[in-house]
């Protein structure tokens, strides 16, 4: 799917200067179109809503610096005029937006220098729009300014990585930043939602990348959320309901284990981003942060999730090297049983084991010990208090090598009876040779079956000392 963009002729605005190259290319080609500023004039004028005069002044900007500065004041071109003039003499729009230099909104004191056309669908720019969506108040064009002073820094950060750099920029006044007007018309054109982004009406998150999705997240857990270092867990609350369902969504759309959306007394909606959610979030983070560094980070939150992430492991180090009940028993066909069982079920509490598999509570609880000594199963998690146990890499090639002796014993035993048919000893039995010492163990005819020129010889010397 292409993605969105927004390109400077898609906005009011007027550039204030271009580059020297963009300059160099323009006068070039105008003079190799036109014999005069004057003919290009009466070329442009029919298609655009300007007089012939005012156009005739738009033209010398552009081919001429000098013409281009009244003073110290730099004079302004319309963003729409530059474009048709680039299409008129053929001078590519790529080109020429990638050589703004400055620009500015018209009837303003803002001034944007090297902006960054096209603006285009990213996490920076879904992480900011998101920002906006989870504080503030959009009717006066301000965002909230009860922030921590690195989460402000961030802020203003990505609007200068999305828009370019902000010169002219009042935005401590009556502890408010005030957001310039341009950026609500860039959202509503890149992610189509209304220029006063009401909360009722939030942003559709169906066609946004995995990577957008998780920026979008960090924004509202920075802003909406709350970190719980005693439960593990992340809790995310808004008053209104239809935006916390958009930011329930967002959860669903990345698999993360969550809780349903309720209301407390104070008529505010929540919900909680549970113990595995959380983890399967903090991988998702370190992976956007190595592609876009520390800007898509939690802020002051991002200590408190490395924290109660560093808890998790510790705890869970312990419980897997503590000794349990029956960590001293050998492997028994139960414990066989439950790592079957384990393969095909991701994460098991004790309760599920003994539910499925209908054995008793101490043999589970034994059968559990010594599996988890031998490192065949780990506790990776809790569920309403409980472990949950999942089959590590050793547990599955125990199950291999069991399988794999079962079906060599069976072979072997279908060789030996059908040797032993043919001999003229029929009253020694398979199960006496088998069982009646160490080594004549099925094992032994294993070692012997390999070197199969001397298999027999041995077979019968083995026989002849019963």
């Amino acid at each position: 799917m292409k993605r969105n963009a927004v390109h400077s002729w898609d906005l009011d605005i007027h550039v204030l200067r271009i580059s020297s190259e963009l300059s160099k290319v323009i006068k070039e080609k105008f003079f190799s179109k036109f014999d005069s500023i004057y003919e290009c004039a009466n070329y442009i004028q029919p298609t655009l809503n300007y007089s012939y005069s005012t156009i005739s002044n738009f033209i010398l900007r552009c081919v001429d610096k000098k013409a281009s500065r009244k003073g110290n004041i730099q004079l302004p071109i319309p963003i729409k005029f530059l474009r048709k003039l680039c299409e008129v003499i053929f001078v590519p729009l790529n080109f020429m937006e990638k050589n703004l230099l400055i620009i500015k909104p018209p009837r303003s004191k803002l001034l944007i220098l090297n902006p960054k056309f096209p603006i285009t669908e990213n996490p920076i720019s879904t992480s900011l729009l998101f920002h906006f969506y989870g504080d503030g108040s959009h009717e006066n064009w301000c965002q909230s300014l009860e922030k921590h002073p690195l989460n402000r820094k961030r802020f203003f950060q990505k609007i200068n990585i999305t828009l370019g750099k902000i010169n002219n920029w009042r935005s401590n006044k009556h502890r408010e930043i005030y957001i310039p007007r341009i950026m609500y018309k860039i959202f509503s054109k890149l992610f189509n939602v209304p220029e006063s982004l009401d909360k009722n009406k939030p942003p559709k998150i169906e066609h946004l990348s995995r990577n957008c999705l998780i920026s979008a997240l960090v924004s509202v857990i920075m802003d909406e959320g709350h970190i719980s270092k005693t439960h593990y867990e992340i809790r995310i609350s808004q008053k209104s309901k239809k935006l916390l369902i958009n930011f329930h969504k967002i959860c669903k759309s990345l698999n993360y284990e969550i809780s349903n959306i309720s209301k407390n007394k104070r008529s505010i909606y929540c919900f909680k981003i549970k113990f595995f959610g959380v983890l399967k979030f903090y991988k998702d983070l370190q992976n956007l942060n190595k592609n876009f560094g520390e800007i898509l980070n939690l802020g002051d939150k991002q200590k408190s999730l490395e924290n109660i992430i560093e808890r998790i492991e510790i705890k869970l180090a312990e419980i897997n090297d503590r000794k349990s009940r029956g960590y001293h028993l050998s492997i028994v066909e139960n414990d066989i049983k439950i790592l079957k069982f384990m393969k095909n079920n991701i994460m098991l509490t004790r309760k599920d084991i003994e539910k499925k598999l209908d054995m008793p509570f101490k043999e589970v609880h034994k059968r559990l010990g010594t599996l988890k000594q031998n490192k065949l199963i780990k506790v990776i998690g809790f569920k309403n208090k409980a472990y949950l146990y999942k089959i590590t890499s050793e547990g599955i090639h125990l199950l291999k090598k069991w399988r794999n002796k079962a079906e060599i014993d069976l072979l072997l035993k279908q060789k030996v009876l059908k040797f032993y048919s043919k001999l003229k000893n029929p009253h020694i039995s398979i199960k006496k040779i088998c069982n009646s010492t160490p080594k004549l163990h099925i094992r032994k005819f294993y070692q012997l079956w390999k070197n199969k020129k001397n298999f027999e010889d041995e077979l019968l010397k083995l026989i002849s000392s019963q």
